[in-house]
């Protein structure tokens, strides 16, 4: 074989090998963009998880601060409790806010008749005015905030753990966290959105094999098609050779998406380059170059 059948063998190989290719990494395009949607995901979990956690500590804090309130108005009650005593003065009111103060629990009802009868500069206004505020109507358990913790905790694992969580699962279990937030007055605007990431149903796709286009590759890095000869077509022949060999290894490897396309580029480059120089070196007055398959056979059973 001359060179212009060998480079026109480089040519037509690779029309077959590129299209198979394609298919090969258009499969592990998909597998790369559902890996990058999990760590998406993921990336969403944390975030998310972190805001909540971050929400529920700061409830802890208000809770913190409405029990000092209480003890601060145990404390104005039985001033009152005192001063009424020492008046002979029955209000009923007061006792039953020490109660509310001393359980530690929040009577809304109880809150709003308090603020109605006292002075809102006087000790008790004061302090049912800022508990008032801070607009809770419960305390969370201790037990049930460890509960919640864990949840979150849980669902803030590394990549390698989220990649195992069953669907279904995550979906059951943020819906119990939802409807203990709604409970408690405690936003859960962020677990709506983790809901509906893990209500879309995905699953990776195999890894492709890359057997048939190993074939095309050793069928076009046949021996009797190498360009040994020629001072200016090796320089474009030899970089296709590399590419081709780095191509064949990458497969081999089983490499993922990005390893194959910038093998596939590299590759591409490789015969682009040839082909131009073909065209400008090889091709001379609009003439036809000679039936290269038919060539390539031929060779091939002369060979053999």
């Amino acid at each position: 074989m001359n060179n212009n059948e060998k480079i026109l063998h480089v040519l037509d190989s690779f029309e077959t090998i590129q299209e198979e290719l394609k298919k090969y990494r258009d499969v592990l395009e998909q597998r790369y963009d559902f890996v990058n949607q999990q760590k998406s995901n993921h990336m969403d979990f944390i975030l998310n998880m972190n805001d909540l956690k971050k929400k529920l500590v700061e409830r802890k804090e208000q809770e913190k601060l409405i029990k000092a309130y209480f003890e601060l108005g145990e404390k104005e009650v039985k001033k009152a409790m005192e001063l009424n005593e020492d008046r002979r003065v029955l209000d009923q009111m007061l006792e039953q806010l020490l109660v509310m103060f001393q359980k530690g629990r929040i009577d809304e009802d109880l809150i709003e008749e308090g603020l109605r009868k006292y002075p809102a500069n006087s000790g008790i206004g004061i302090v049912l005015k800022a508990i008032d505020e801070e607009e809770i109507e419960d305390f969370i358990p201790a037990e049930d905030f460890e509960s919640a913790m864990e949840y979150i905790k849980y669902y803030s694992q590394g990549i390698t753990a989220f990649r195992e969580f069953d669907p279904e699962d995550v979906i059951h279990d943020l819906n119990n966290l939802k409807e203990w937030c709604e409970g408690y007055e405690v936003d859960d605007s962020g677990l709506d959105y983790l809901i509906s990431i893990m209500e879309i149903e995905e699953e990776m796709p195999d890894k492709p094999d890359p057997t048939d286009i190993l074939e095309l590759i050793h069928d076009a890095r046949n021996p009797i098609a190498y360009i040994s000869r020629g001072y200016t077509v090796l320089e474009y022949y030899k970089p296709y050779i590399s590419a081709m060999n780095h191509l064949r290894r990458v497969l081999r490897e089983k490499r993922e998406y990005r390893s194959v396309l910038n093998a596939s580029n590299r590759l591409e480059k490789a015969v682009s380059e040839l082909d131009a120089y073909y065209r400008e070196h090889y091709l001379q007055a609009g003439g036809m170059p000679r039936n290269t398959k038919a060539n390539i056979s031929r060779y091939i059973k002369e060979a053999e």
